[in-house]
């Protein structure tokens, strides 16, 4: 009886053994990264992005913390790698907004930008400098050309308004400057901390419609 009790008593520990080999929360391969998982996307410093402003800014209405939003209008692929695609988005907010006054006031528009989020919906904690500022695109009126880029100006430099699109008409990501919006100053990196970009007038309020085109600049987590 003895030694038929132990048969049965390490048969039953042997089946035990294998279901639990063959359970498929144990298995060796479950362990294993998923071939598809994505990585995390990442923007280095210095990457530019052309994109439209998706809200209305206007120094007259405008106030400290209104959002501003960017829609990014061309796929971002530096030596042909695409990190980000068209229709993704840029978020920030205002940070700064006087109103234009005769003979009291420049009117000023600061505006931190702060977040990427990716088509995918994957968010990218990050800070962008505003370059270049267009009107929207009329192809009709003709235009002096600067085709310096960004190495051309210091990022804490103004640049005036009035300078010319690319020859095709479309923003670069190196594209620079105020373009059609006459009278406006753009000041890239106004502050440090956080990054701010500084648009400003001497002559009258600081208007930048929906559609207004773009380029930023990524400047640092």
């Amino acid at each position: 009886m003895k030694r038929l009790a132990a048969a049965v008593t390490l048969a039953l520990i042997s089946a035990v053994s294998a279901v639990a080999q063959s359970a498929p929360g144990n298995s060796p391969q479950s362990n294993l990264p998923l071939k598809n998982a994505s990585a995390s996307l990442s923007l280095p410093n210095g990457t530019g992005i052309v994109g439209a402003l998706t809200t209305n800014l206007d120094t007259k209405y405008s106030k400290v913390g209104d959002r501003v939003e960017v829609e990014v209008t061309q796929d971002v692929k530096p030596a042909g790698q695409v990190l980000l695609r068209r229709g993704s988005h840029i978020t920030g907010q205002v940070t700064l907004a006087y109103a234009f006054s005769k003979g009291d006031s420049t009117a000023k528009l600061e505006i931190v930008l702060d977040k990427v989020v990716a088509k995918s919906g994957e968010q990218i904690p990050t800070y962008l400098a505003i370059y270049a500022l267009a009107a929207k695109n009329d192809p009709t009126k003709e235009d002096l050309q600067d085709g310096r880029g960004l190495n051309a100006t210091s990022t804490r430099a103004g640049i005036n308004g009035g300078l010319g699109r690319p020859g095709d008409g479309l923003l670069k990501p190196d594209t620079k400057g105020v373009i059609g919006l006459e009278s406006l100053r753009l000041t890239p990196l106004a502050r440090d901390n956080p990054p701010t970009s500084l648009v400003r007038s001497e002559s009258k309020d600081v208007r930048l419609e929906k559609g207004t085109e773009i380029v930023l600049v990524v400047v640092g987590p």
